[in-house]
């Protein structure tokens, strides 16, 4: 769906990020207040004609979505309800102490809330990255769970790709073979 938003009403954001290219213009902005931050919407501003096919992607930390700690200064939930349909996938973060991989109990609960084709599970390839690291049987056993349960489970990003496990810096592509293979147990194609 393509929205349009009046000058005034994007002169009005604390924040704007304005992004031009030859055939539109996008807008994300924050309007803001008394140490209260609430997000307006992600939509489009203005066009110049012609096709963007645009993505829109947010990293949240995962109690951001589990309704607890928040380091974006607005609602998932509120956002998720207004312009849900436009958002293309969220990289949730279950690491660092805002939520964990090592059951499938975190990423169930948001996907109560969120479209789980939606919630891409972010983890740490390496223990030496931050806390919340998960063995690979550990982390395996989880997401085959979920792949099992959701026909179109989002995926996984992982955090940092530079020293990766199990190949370390001589091998980082491992962990993503490794992904791929837990993701795709038949082969190419979708899960």
């Amino acid at each position: 769906m393509r929205r349009v938003w009046p000058r005034e009403k994007v002169e009005r954001f604390e924040e704007v990020i304005h992004i031009e290219t030859n055939s539109e213009s996008i807008c994300i902005g924050r309007a803001g207040g008394d140490n209260h931050a609430e997000l307006e919407g992600i939509e489009y501003c203005g066009t110049h004609g012609g096709k963007l096919h645009l993505f829109i992607t947010l990293a949240p930390v995962a109690s951001a979505l589990l309704g607890g700690a928040n380091l974006s200064g607005f609602s998932y939930e509120v956002l998720e309800n207004k312009i849900g349909s436009d958002i293309s996938f969220y990289n949730v973060q279950f690491y660092n102490g805002f939520g964990s991989m090592s059951n499938v109990q975190d990423y169930k609960t948001i996907a109560a809330k969120v479209d789980h084709s939606k919630v891409v599970a972010g983890l740490l390839t390496s223990q030496t990255k931050g806390t919340g690291w998960l063995p690979f049987a550990e982390m395996s056993r989880t997401i085959h769970s979920l792949r099992d349960e959701y026909v179109r489970f989002g995926g996984v990003a992982g955090w940092e790709y530079s020293d990766s496990q199990p190949g370390g810096q001589a091998r980082p592509w491992e962990w993503v073979q490794s992904m791929t293979t837990l993701l795709r147990p038949h082969g190419v194609g979708m899960v």
